[in-house]
Formats: structure tokens, C-alpha cells, sequence
């Protein structure tokens, strides 16, 4: 990554470095760390693309065989202090499966999410992934009480679907076979448990509907 790809002029780097010195310091490392990230990601086998940054290495457990896909202009915030609103964790991409999959498109930033697919998560172009959100495609665990602990039979898995240009507020999790419509909102702190139409704003546990998005 070069500095050109962050910012347009040395103006604007000495204008954030004034105003939001914590912000001016979080670019630099990551700069300077950039060639380790790129490695991480090659021993991963997976694509480094145009426009990335990284603020910290996001946790990446890719079973073989599987595929993870990332488009343009990726942003992963995975130091503690690199957003505002407080990460607790790393950024996790998990692959569970020989044949699972992780499809992100351009213009994708998370910060301190878990996107962990079992079969396929499909994360669109221009989403943003609030602090500390979860999309998961399984329950992990199967609900029978016998096998419920060590059981991995009849473990319920769907893919997930997360259309263009929608936000995932920060603490939200979006759960198996869940697909949310373009341009949809979720309020922080939801749980998305059923599908989420276009242009929707949508809050609470399970999440419903509000209104619409104008």
C-alpha cells in the first residue's frame, strides 16, 4: 500500500495529523506493517487487492481447500484503539469446511467482526460492519440435548447474503440463512434472525422492522 492510496496530498496528512493525531498515528503503522499483513495473507492463499488497509492483522483460520475472496478498497480495524467506539476483539475470517466460503466485494470496512461461514457468506460492495458484529452461518452446535456439547451431526448451517451499500451497526449478529436487501440499516446491538428487506432500517433481538430508509 502506498501513502498515494490513503490520502491525495501531503496537505490532507498534515491536516489529519492536527486535528485527529491518534488517526495520523494508526496510518503509520499500518503503513509500516503493510508488508507483513501481505504475507499473512499470501500464506492464507488469498488475493491481496487494490486499496487495502489494515489496522492490525486480522485472526484468519482458513481450512484447506476453502476460498476467501476480497474485493478493492478493503479497511479491517483489529487494534483495540483504532475506532472510537471500541474493539474488543481482533477482526476472525473462518472457513470451516474444505468447501466453504467467504465472498467480500469492494469497499468493505469492519472493525472487530467475526465472519465465520460454514457453507457461504456473500458480503456485497460498500458495507460497513460495526464494531465487534458477527455474521454466522451455523448454530455450531446441534440442538439435540445428547450430542448438544461434542456433537457435530446435524449441525443447522444456511448461507448468508448481505446485499450493497448496508450497514451493520456495532455489537449486531446476523445468524444462518439470513439475507438483508440493499441499502438496509441494522440497529447496533441487533439479533438477525430472519431476512431484512431493501431500504429498511431494522433494531432489536429478534430485529424487526422500524421504517423505512429515505
Amino acid at each position: 500500500m502506498r501513502i498515494t492510496d490513503h490520502t491525495s496530498s501531503s496537505n490532507s496528512l498534515l491536516k489529519q495529523a492536527l486535528n485527529s493525531p491518534w488517526k495520523f498515528f494508526d496510518f503509520l503503522k499500518s503503513y509500516f506493517l503493510t508488508p507483513y499483513y501481505r504475507l499473512y495473507f499470501l500464506e492464507k492463499n488469498i488475493a491481496w487487492n487494490k486499496g487495502w488497509r489494515l489496522y492490525g492483522r486480522p485472526i484468519i483460520h482458513k481450512a484447506l481447500g476453502s476460498h476467501i475472496q476480497i474485493g478493492k478498497n478493503f479497511t479491517v480495524r483489529s487494534w483495540f484503539s483504532c475506532n472510537p467506539v471500541g474493539i474488543d476483539h481482533p477482526c476472525f475470517l473462518t472457513t470451516w469446511h474444505p468447501d466453504s466460503e467467504i465472498i467480500i466485494g469492494d469497499n468493505v470496512g469492519i472493525s472487530g467482526a467475526i465472519i465465520c461461514a460454514f457453507s457461504k457468506i456473500i458480503i456485497e460492495d460498500n458495507i460497513m460492519i460495526g464494531a465487534n458484529a458477527r455474521i454466522l452461518d451455523t448454530d455450531f452446535h446441534p440442538t439435540e440435548i445428547s450430542t448438544r456439547r461434542y456433537g457435530t451431526e446435524n449441525v443447522k448451517y444456511a448461507p448468508v447474503h448481505i446485499g450493497k451499500n448496508v450497514l451493520i451497526g456495532a455489537n449486531s449478529i446476523v445468524l444462518k440463512g439470513v439475507s438483508i436487501g440493499e441499502n438496509a440499516i441494522i440497529g447496533a446491538g441487533s439479533v438477525v434472525t430472519k431476512d431484512i428487506p431493501a431500504n429498511t432500517i431494522s433494531a432489536g433481538n429478534p430485529a424487526k422492522i422500524i421504517k423505512d430508509v429515505k
